[in-house]
């Protein structure tokens, strides 16, 4: 009785098969949709390798389950197949599918599934025809494509201890849906650009902060802009710590937001993470605190412009101090403004102001 090329499946024979042809076709059908349709679902646990039998490597859709605790292949049939493998394996190492007279195979990633094609020589990927383990030594090209996708998670993964290099040409990721996880890498890394710049647009995220070896430099050709920073609070916006480091700004215009409140309770706070600059319209005796006011040892100064609409006493606690060590005292009179700059080094326990600043303020002793 013959049998198909690739499938082995068992043909009755023309004018032949008395009695037994309805079987032998009943048994073909079945095989014909285990080949198409059929799920293999089997257990390769352990660090040997495994050899699947006719029968089994017959079904269309592969999946090996249990524990790997070593690096082991999975031989099919040399034969003429496709399959669809997905490795549904634990533990941290690696599955290869593979005929066996052949050396490389092919791997499957923990976790992924794989369309495998088999030219009764060895196994190779299905959609790329690529046969082996894929690695950057593979590609030889002067350019390295990532066919398009919907999203990018993870596109480059990478373990342990490496250098990236790009040299002569800049590396680009264009229309990119989703970039989560675009890079994600355990342990420590180098990378490296040379030959042209590595340009970057759009918003650019820094979780731990941004740190340059030697010094980092912004600036766009051209722009009224070279170095930009936005936040909804200016406490350490731009901060250099301890150290031999210093700071340097030149060439510059030194903008700052005025705060303004109109106070007509008792108390009133001024927050001192808002802004150094605070315009404040009085309309009834209050007195004034500080909060969020720079650490004991770090200096910080505020000014305040006092305005009444009516005759209003305003007091400050903690006092401030002029030259001397004489407390501050303001007059109450309706329509009155006065500017007052001053500064603390300890935490905001007191404040100073010089009583040449004061020349619509008066000193009480």
């Amino acid at each position: 009785m013959a049998a198909t090329t690739n499938l082995g499946i068992d043909k009755p024979t023309v004018g032949g098969s008395d009695n037994v042809w309805g079987t032998t076709l009943n048994t073909g059908s079945d095989n014909f949709d285990t080949a198409i349709a059929g799920t293999l679902s089997k257990s390769v646990a352990g660090s040997s390798n495994v050899s699947l039998t006719d029968a089994e490597a017959l079904n269309a859709n592969h999946i090996y389950t249990g524990e790997l605790t070593g690096n082991i292949a999975v031989h099919v049939p040399i034969k003429s197949r496709r399959y669809q493998v997905f490795n549904n394996t634990s533990g941290s190492f690696s599955l290869k599918v593979k005929t066996s007279s052949e050396t490389n195979g092919t791997t499957v990633e923990q976790g992924t599934s794989m369309v495998l094609f088999c030219d009764a020589t060895s196994v190779m990927d299905g959609t790329s025809g690529a046969t082996g383990a894929s690695s950057v030594t593979d590609f030889t090209t002067n350019n390295l494509k990532v066919p398009v996708c919907a999203s990018v998670t993870n596109l480059v993964a990478a373990k342990g201890s490496f250098t990236t290099k790009v040299s002569g040409v800049a590396a680009e990721f264009s229309g990119v849906v989703s970039t989560s996880g675009l890079v994600a890498v355990t342990g420590s890394f180098t990378t490296k650009v040379s030959g042209t710049a590595a340009e970057i647009s759009g918003a650019v995220s820094v979780g731990d902060g941004f740190w340059a070896e030697g010094g980092a430099i912004f600036n766009e050709a051209g722009a009224d802009k070279d170095f930009r920073i936005e936040s909804a609070s200016i406490t350490d916006i731009v901060k250099v710590d301890a150290g031999d480091d210093t700071t340097r700004i030149k060439g510059f215009i030194y903008e700052q937001q005025t705060i303004e409140a109109s106070v007509s309770s008792a108390t009133h706070t001024i927050n001192c993470a808002l802004g150094n600059v605070h315009d404040l319209t009085f309309l009834n005796d209050c007195s004034i605190g500080f909060s969020n006011v720079a650490p004991d040892g770090r200096a910080q100064d505020v000014t305040l412009i006092i305005r009444r609409t009516a005759a209003a006493s305003v007091s400050f606690n903690p006092i401030i101090l002029t030259a001397g060590g004489v407390t501050l005292g303001l007059a109450d009179t309706s329509g009155r403004t006065d500017v007052l700059t001053m500064f603390t080094v300890d935490g905001g326990t007191s404040f100073y102001t010089a009583s040449s600043f004061l020349a619509a303020a008066t000193v009480a002793a």
